[in-house]
C-alpha cells in the first residue's frame, strides 16, 4: 500500500468508529437529554470524516466543501459542549459565557465566506480560524471539565477530544507559518480521532450505569474558568510553531543546536521526574491543586465546625465535637481524644467501642510526640511505605499492636501540641493525598484553639475559686483568733480566780468550745503546712495514710508488689494525699466491700500506687467535669470539694500523673504513678 492508500484506509477507519461513537451518543441521548448535542457534533464529524475519505478512495477533491465541513464540526463540538455545561449547572446562566459560542460563530462564518468567496486571496484566514477554533473547543471543554462535578464518561470525552483538539492547533499552526502540512501529520490525525472516538466509547460503556453530577462555576477561582493554562498551552504550541520555523529558515548548525538544546531539557525533567520521588510528589501535588477539583468542600467544612463550636457549653462536649468533626470526612466508626494534663496526655472523650480499652500513658518526652509537635506530622500507623511511614518507627508498640487505630491527628495551638485525636475505621484508605492532610491540619489547628481557650477558662475559673478559697483562709484565721482571744481571758483569769469552783466550769466550758470549733476548722481545711522535704520509705508512708483514715469498716489494706522504695518529698503532704483517697474510697464503699492499696515497685522506672474500692463507682461525665474541680463535692455539709484537687496537684507536682477508673456500681481504681527520677531526689 502507498502513502496515498494508507491515509484513505486510516480516515475511513476513523469514519468508522466515529460513526459507532454518534449511534452510541445517540441512544445515549434518550436516557440523558445532555448527551444529545454531543451526538449532532460527533454525527456532523463524521459527516466530514465520510466526505473527505470518499474524496481521497476516488482521487476527487472538493477543498471547500471540506473545509466547510472540518469548520462545522468544531464548531458543532463548541456548540455542544456550551450546551451540556449549561445543563450541568444550576445557577443562572452568565453573559460571559454566551461570548464563547457567539465569538466561534462569528469566526466560522467569516472563514466560511473566506472558503467560498476567496476575500484574502489566500488560505492563512483559513488555517488561522481553525486555530482559533481549536482553542475555543479546548476551552470549552475545560470549563465543562473543571466546573461541574463531572462523571468518569465525561472526563474521558475531556481527555480524548483535548488531545484532537490540541493536535488540530500544531497542525493548522504549522500550516499558517508553512504554508503546507506534512502528510505524516495528516495521518496521525486520523490515528487520533480513531483513538478519540474508541475511548468515548469505550467510557460511555464501562461507565454507563454512573450518575452525572450537577456543578456550578468556580468565579472565586485566581484565574475565571482556569482557562489561561490552557490558552498559554496553545500559545505554546504556536510559539514553538514559531521557533520550528526559523530552525528551518536557519539551518545549519544553529537548528542542531537549539534541538540538541531543547531535547537535552527534556531528558534532564524526565529523569528527574522519574528519579525523584520527592519531585513527583510534589508536581502531583501542584497539579491536583491546580488542575482538578478539590476533594473537599472546604468551605462547607469549616462552616460544619464553626457552626458545630457555637453550641459548645462544656468541655467534654467540645472534646466530643472535636473528634466528629475530624472523623466525619474520613468516615470514623471509632476513635478518642486525648488533652495534655500536667505531662501526660490523657484521654478525656472516647466512643463506646473503644472504652472498654485500657487508656496507654503517653508522655510529653514520648518520640512521637515530639515529631507532631514539631513537624505537624499526621500519622498514618497502617502504612508501610511511603511518605507517610517515614516516622512510623517511632510509634509505640500497643499503637501498632492495635490494629484499629488508623490516623493520629495532632492538635496544635500556639506551635504547642496541646493533644491528639486517634481515628480507626476497619479498611480505612491510608494512601492520604495533601488534601487529605490539608484538611486534618486545618480543622486540628482550628479545634486546638478552641480546646486551649476552654482550658485556659477553666485555669481562670479556677483560679477564682482559688481566690475564694484564700478569702475562706481570712475567715478560717479570723476564727482562730476568736478561739485564741478566748484562751487567753481563761489564761489570764486564772491566777486570781482558779479557787472559784464558777471560774472552774466555765473555763472547762471555754476550752471545750475552743476545741470543737478548731476540730471543725481543720476538718474543713483540712491540710497541714508544708514541713519541707525529706526521704522516707513509700510503704510505710502508706501505712500511715491508712491509719489516719476511718477505723470504721471497710478498713484498707495495704499490698506490696516487689520491695519497698525511698522518694524524696514532703511526707505530711503525701500522707494527707493518700488519706484523702482512701477516706473518699470507705465512704463510697459500703461496710461489706473492699478498700485495697497496692504499692508496685517492679518497674525500674517509676512507683505506681493504686487505690481501689468495690463502692457505688462514678460515671464518665463526672470524672471529666466535676472530680478534678476544686469545690465540688457531693457530700453535703460535709468537706469543701478540694481533696482530690490537692492529691492530683501534688503528684503532679513530683513529676507524676493521677488516673481514674470507674464503673458505676462496680468500683473505682485511682493509679499514681510517680517517675523514678523524683525517687532519686533530682
Amino acid at each position: 500500500m502507498d502513502f496515498h492508500a494508507v491515509t484513505a484506509f486510516s480516515y475511513g477507519s476513523a469514519t468508522t468508529l466515529s460513526f459507532i461513537l454518534t449511534i452510541y451518543l445517540a441512544f445515549a441521548g434518550w436516557r440523558s437529554t445532555w448527551q444529545l448535542p454531543l451526538a449532532g457534533a460527533a454525527l456532523l464529524q463524521t459527516l466530514w470524516l465520510f466526505v473527505f475519505t470518499v474524496q481521497l478512495t476516488q482521487n476527487t477533491t472538493s477543498t471547500e466543501w471540506t473545509l466547510s465541513l472540518e469548520g462545522l464540526y468544531l464548531l458543532a463540538w463548541i456548540l455542544a459542549l456550551s450546551y451540556t455545561l449549561r445543563k450541568l449547572r444550576r445557577e443562572e446562566w452568565p453573559f460571559k459565557l454566551t461570548l464563547t459560542p457567539l465569538v466561534s460563530l462569528l469566526v466560522y462564518l467569516f472563514c466560511l465566506a473566506d472558503i467560498w468567496l476567496d476575500l484574502t486571496h489566500g488560505r492563512s484566514t483559513i488555517a488561522l480560524s481553525f486555530v482559533l477554533l481549536s482553542i475555543i473547543a479546548l476551552t470549552s471543554l475545560e470549563q465543562l471539565i473543571r466546573n461541574t462535578l463531572s462523571s468518569r464518561f465525561l472526563k474521558l470525552l475531556g481527555v480524548s477530544l483535548g488531545i484532537v483538539f490540541i493536535f488540530n492547533v500544531v497542525l493548522y499552526a504549522q500550516n499558517l507559518l508553512f504554508k503546507e502540512i506534512e502528510l505524516v501529520l495528516w495521518q496521525a490525525r486520523a490515528a487520533l480521532l480513531m483513538a478519540s472516538s474508541f475511548l468515548v466509547v469505550g467510557a460511555g460503556l464501562l461507565f454507563r450505569n454512573a450518575d452525572t453530577h450537577k456543578g456550578s462555576l468556580g468565579f472565586s477561582r485566581p484565574v475565571a474558568f482556569y482557562t489561561t493554562s490552557l490558552l498559554l498551552s496553545s500559545f505554546g504550541l504556536i510559539l514553538f510553531a514559531l521557533g520550528g520555523y526559523y530552525v528551518q529558515s536557519w539551518g545549519g548548525l544553529w537548528g542542531i543546536y537549539l534541538l540538541t538544546l531543547l531535547k537535552f531539557g527534556f531528558i534532564v525533567i524526565l529523569a528527574a521526574l522519574f528519579l525523584s520521588n520527592r519531585m513527583r510528589t510534589r508536581m502531583q501535588v501542584w497539579i491536583s491543586k491546580h488542575f482538578f477539583n478539590h476533594k473537599y468542600d472546604y468551605r462547607r467544612e469549616w462552616l460544619n465546625v464553626i457552626y458545630a463550636l457555637t453550641d459548645v457549653t462544656d468541655a467534654s462536649e467540645l472534646y466530643r465535637i472535636a473528634y466528629q468533626s475530624i472523623g466525619r470526612p474520613f468516615q470514623a466508626t471509632n476513635g478518642e481524644v486525648r488533652v495534655l494534663r500536667g505531662q501526660r496526655y490523657q484521654r478525656v472523650y472516647v466512643t463506646p467501642e473503644w472504652a472498654t480499652k485500657t487508656a496507654q500513658p503517653v508522655g510529653v518526652d514520648d518520640a512521637f510526640v515530639s515529631i507532631m509537635a514539631d513537624h505537624e506530622w499526621v500519622f498514618a500507623p497502617r502504612a508501610k511505605e511511603g511518605p507517610l511511614a517515614e516516622y512510623n518507627s517511632l510509634l509505640p508498640h500497643w499503637v501498632t499492636r492495635h490494629n484499629d487505630i488508623q490516623l493520629i491527628v495532632p492538635l496544635i495551638a500556639q506551635h504547642q501540641l496541646i493533644g491528639f485525636v486517634m481515628l480507626g475505621k476497619p479498611g480505612i484508605d491510608t494512601d492520604l493525598t495533601w488534601e487529605d492532610l490539608d484538611i486534618l491540619k486545618t480543622m486540628g489547628r482550628q479545634l486546638a484553639n478552641h480546646i486551649l481557650t476552654m482550658s485556659q477558662k477553666e485555669q481562670l475559673t479556677e483560679a477564682r475559686q482559688l481566690d475564694t478559697y484564700n478569702k475562706l483562709s481570712a475567715f478560717i484565721m479570723h476564727d482562730l483568733n476568736n478561739v485564741a482571744a478566748q484562751l487567753t481571758l481563761v489564761s489570764n483569769n486564772a491566777p486570781r480566780h482558779r479557787a472559784k469552783a464558777a471560774f472552774i466550769d466555765d473555763m472547762i466550758m471555754t476550752v471545750s468550745n475552743a476545741a470543737t470549733r478548731m476540730q471543725r476548722l481543720i476538718q474543713k481545711f483540712g491540710r497541714i503546712e508544708d514541713t519541707g522535704l525529706s526521704r522516707f520509705s513509700v510503704g510505710a508512708a502508706l501505712a500511715s495514710s491508712i491509719d489516719a483514715c476511718d477505723p470504721n469498716p471497710p478498713h484498707p489494706v495495704l499490698h506490696l508488689r516487689g520491695a519497698d522504695r525511698d522518694i524524696q518529698a514532703d511526707r505530711d503532704r503525701f500522707i494527707l494525699a493518700f488519706k484523702h483517697l482512701l477516706k473518699n474510697a470507705q465512704e463510697a464503699t459500703p461496710p461489706t466491700g473492699l478498700v485495697d492499696i497496692y504499692l508496685d515497685t517492679t518497674s525500674p522506672t517509676s512507683t505506681v500506687i493504686t487505690v481501689q474500692d468495690t463502692g457505688c463507682g462514678m460515671n464518665d461525665a463526672f470524672i471529666q467535669q466535676r472530680l478534678f474541680k476544686p469545690f465540688e463535692t457531693t457530700k453535703k455539709g460535709q468537706g469543701m470539694g478540694i481533696g482530690v484537687y490537692l492529691t492530683r496537684s501534688f503528684i503532679e507536682e513530683l513529676g507524676g500523673s493521677l488516673d481514674v477508673t470507674s464503673t458505676p456500681g462496680q468500683g473505682t481504681s485511682f493509679t499514681a504513678r510517680l517517675p523514678h527520677v523524683m525517687e532519686q531526689g533530682n
